[in-house]
């Protein structure tokens, strides 16, 4: 049984949305021989491929144009696909194979339009709350001595989580954050400048 949060949730909230097209994870090495799978079983070439472009950076048009785009340091693909290319592609998906995983992607909002007063209300009464015990007591275990400032080494939130200290040290491990961009019409970007 999953526990309830202790706030209200936001009638508006909606949950994440799929964007119509696939993000195809190769096996390690195997970008080229994926996306010759890719062409097999679905038909698909003339990818964008993020190499080709000064710092990886495509624009959309060209992706769009294109029907999607590989980037091979990463080891993905975003392709457009209709139900008999995904089936195709997830029969040839697997251990064994070029192909990895497929999965649909999906945009994701923090916060959608329309939070309640009482909510927002409620958001600001806990922050003020926190603050007030922040600066006068000890929260759960945190000294209010203690600081964390930046320094030559590191920020404050490497000191904090104390990853200074830790032996693991993350080598080979690769990170990717995909970005389509920023939307600016989104109001929570009202009355600020771009």
């Amino acid at each position: 049984m999953s526990e309830q949060p202790s706030f209200p949730i936001p009638e508006t909230a909606q949950a994440d949305r799929a964007t119509g097209r696939y993000i195809i994870t190769f096996r390690e090495d195997a970008v080229t021989e994926g996306l010759a799978l890719l062409s097999d079983q679905a038909g698909i070439t003339g990818l964008a491929n993020a190499a080709d472009f000064p710092d990886s950076a495509l624009e959309f048009s060209q992706f769009e144009g294109a029907g999607g785009a590989v980037f091979p340091t990463l080891g993905v693909a975003v392709v457009s696909l209709d139900e008999g290319g995904f089936s195709s592609i997830m029969t040839s998906a697997g251990e064994d194979s070029a192909i990895r995983a497929i999965e649909p992607e999906r945009t994701f909002y923090a916060i959608e339009d329309g939070l309640s007063l009482e909510y927002l209300r409620g958001y600001r009464d806990a922050v003020d709350n926190l603050y007030e015990k922040a600066t006068t007591t000890e929260v759960e275990g945190i000294n209010k001595q203690e600081c964390f400032a930046d320094d030559i080494e590191s920020t404050w939130g490497l000191k904090a989580t104390k990853v200074m200290n830790s032996l693991l040290t993350g080598s080979g491990m690769k990170v990717a954050v995909l970005d389509t961009g920023v939307d600016l019409l989104h109001p929570d970007f009202a009355g600020r400048s771009n």
